[in-house]
C-alpha cells in the first residue's frame, strides 16, 4: 500500500513538472468564431434555407390536407348523426379515430423527415466553415478555436477581447466579404 502511494507520488510529481515545463515553453493561441454568424453570410446558405422552406411547406400541406378531410368526417358526422343506425355511427367514429392516428404518426414522421433533410442540406456547409475553420488555426498558430456562441443568441464564451474573434478570417478565408459591424456588442 506505502509503495502504491509513493508511486503515485512520484507519477504526480513528475506530471507537474512537466505540466509547469511545457506552460512555460508553448505559446497559447485561442480564438472564437461562430458559424451562426457564418452561415447567414454564406450565398448558398439562402438557397438551402429556401429549398428547405419548401420542403417544410409540403409536409405543412398535407399536414392541412389529412386536418381538412377528418374535420369534413366530423362535420358530416355530427350533422348526420341523428339519421345514421349506431353501427354506422362507430364506424365513422372509429373510421375518424384511425384518420386521427395517422395524422399524429404522419406528423412525428415528418419532423423527423425535416430534421434529416436539414441536415443533409446545411452538413455540406458545415463541413465547409469547419475546413475554413481548420485552416485559419493552422495558418494563423492558432492552439484553440472556440465557438463563441451557441446558435439560440446565447453565448458559450462569458467574455472574450474582440480581438480573439476570428470569424471575419473565417468569412475571408471562404472568400466571403465580411459584414461591416455596427457599434453594440
Amino acid at each position: 500500500m506505502f509503495r502504491l502511494k509513493s508511486t503515485l507520488m512520484a507519477l504526480a510529481i513528475v506530471l507537474l513538472a512537466c505540466s509547469a515545463s511545457f506552460a512555460q515553453t508553448a505559446t497559447l493561441k485561442i480564438g472564437y468564431t461562430s458559424a451562426a454568424q457564418i452561415l447567414p453570410a454564406m450565398p448558398e446558405f439562402k438557397l438551402k434555407q429556401t429549398e428547405l422552406q419548401s420542403y417544410s411547406k409540403v409536409l405543412e400541406d398535407e399536414l392541412k390536407k389529412r386536418q381538412e378531410e377528418i374535420q369534413a368526417k366530423m362535420k358530416e358526422l355530427e350533422e348526420k348523426g341523428n339519421t345514421m343506425i349506431p353501427v354506422v355511427i362507430q364506424e365513422r367514429e372509429k373510421e375518424i379515430r384511425a384518420l386521427q392516428q395517422g395524422i399524429y404518426e404522419f406528423q412525428q414522421t415528418a419532423e423527423l423527415d425535416l430534421q434529416k433533410k436539414e441536415k443533409e442540406l446545411l452538413d455540406p456547409l458545415y463541413d465547409k466553415v469547419q475546413t475554413a475553420i481548420d485552416a485559419v488555426a493552422k495558418e494563423g498558430a492558432y492552439t484553440l478555436i472556440m465557438n463563441g456562441t451557441d446558435g439560440s443568441g446565447g453565448s458559450t464564451i462569458l467574455y472574450a477581447d474582440p480581438s480573439l474573434d476570428v470569424t471575419d478570417i473565417v468569412l475571408k478565408k471562404m472568400g466571403i466579404t465580411p459584414p461591416i459591424k455596427t457599434g453594440g456588442k
